[in-house]
């Protein structure tokens, strides 16, 4: 009884091994990006099939392999060399299916009792990661940067301060040199 109340373990993000098969098969970029995500619809389809049927632990194990499966898709294009127009169309392949995911497993989540819908709410968080890293190898050469914030030891100068944090004279009111 008390298994049950404290809810199930968070789901593995693991690849099982008969998705692991299809996907070393397929060589291509292009094939393998879409092989990924056509097998993490399934996964996203037999998670809803379970919170239907409530199986909540079946289907939030669906949910960590969707996670490894996209996580998979977005290191392969990552892996693939440098970011040209091909990688760049995968990275918004990607964004785009993930785009389209996000109601699908909100749904999930909103049939899924309080225990396992923090697990969809940790895939939702997830998603939204992936579709930043995948947006910023998108427009990776085009986004600028904000500079990092400026340490406490390295205060800009004040009005009247020079560079060297040295207070300066004040000017003269009517054009005569300060007595010293």
């Amino acid at each position: 009884a008390r298994l049950q109340d404290e809810g199930a373990p968070p789901p593995m993000r693991y690849l099982p091994e008969e998705a692991r098969a299809k996907l070393s098969a397929v060589r291509d970029l292009k094939s393998r990006t879409r092989l990924s995500l056509e097998l993490a619809e399934e996964r996203i389809a037999l998670g809803e099939g379970h919170v239907t049927a409530d199986r909540f632990e079946e289907a939030t194990r669906e949910l960590g392999i969707y996670e490894a499966l996209i996580k998979d898709a977005i290191n392969h294009v990552q892996g693939s060399g440098p970011v040209d127009n091909k990688r760049r169309d995968q990275y918004k392949r990607i964004e785009l299916a993930l785009r389209a995911h996000v109601p699908r497993i909100e749904g999930i989540r909103r049939n899924l009792p309080s225990q396992n819908a923090v697990y969809a709410r940790a895939t939702l968080d997830f998603i939204r990661g992936l579709r930043t890293e995948a947006l910023n190898a998108f427009y990776d050469d085009t986004v600028l940067r904000e500079p990092p914030p400026i340490r406490e030891t390295q205060k800009q100068p004040q009005a009247g301060e020079h560079t060297t944090g040295a207070p300066t004279q004040p000017a003269p009111e009517n054009g005569k040199k300060p007595e010293r």
